[in-house]
């Protein structure tokens, strides 16, 4: 029932709102249309089911979480339940079909990609620091960290590879929604 409710009906809906994008001819940048938007969230979808099933199973299988076998279906692929393959494949195509969404209404500058080296260096610098620092206290076994730290081990590579292309555009971001934020709450418009 979660997966229909949380995942089914948004990806129903963004579907329909994406295909009225294209029949409409409602473009994304440049950048962005060099390659078909299905074509992408397939690709990442293949991604993340590569990139989380060893994972998964590795965590199903140590212990570190389970699944209820009263809540699944009772198939499993290794470890872990069909139920849990289908949420990360719904879950990227979510999220691809939210970003194709999203492009097609923020339309981003080409050089903001691109500007600055060091910026984008940094971050990424930055995040394997992070990753290896997970990495040593992974190693030296201290318990009440075991979880965060598996969870940092498999998510910073990712996390650290999309950075180098867009750290520029991520601050930008941040910058300006922390400002909107600081604007809001100084105006007394945010609600408590």
């Amino acid at each position: 029932m979660f997966l229909a409710l949380f995942l089914v009906i948004p990806i129903v809906l963004l579907g329909f709102a994406t295909w009225r994008d294209f029949r409409n001819k409602l473009r994304s940048s440049q950048r962005f249309n060099k390659f078909p938007g299905w074509l992408a969230v397939a690709i990442h979808v293949l991604l993340a089911a590569f990139y989380t099933t060893p994972w998964d199973n590795y965590l199903v299988a140590t212990g570190v979480w389970y699944y209820n076998p009263k809540l699944v279906a009772g198939i499993a692929l290794g470890w872990v339940p069909i139920e849990e393959y289908t949420f990360f494949v719904l879950q990227t195509i979510l999220t691809g079909l939210w970003y194709l969404w999203l492009s097609r209404r923020n339309q981003i500058q080409e050089t903001g990609l691109l500007q600055p080296l060091r910026l984008r260096r940094s971050m990424v610098m930055g995040l394997g620091i992070l990753w290896l620092s997970t990495l040593l206290i992974l190693v030296s076994g201290w318990k009440p960290t075991t979880y965060l730290c598996l969870i940092l081990a498999w998510a910073l590579p990712p996390t650290a590879s999309m950075s180098r292309p867009s750290a520029s555009l991520l601050v930008r971001n941040a910058v300006t929604a922390s400002t909107a934020s600081t604007s809001r709450m100084e105006k007394g418009t945010v609600s408590q």
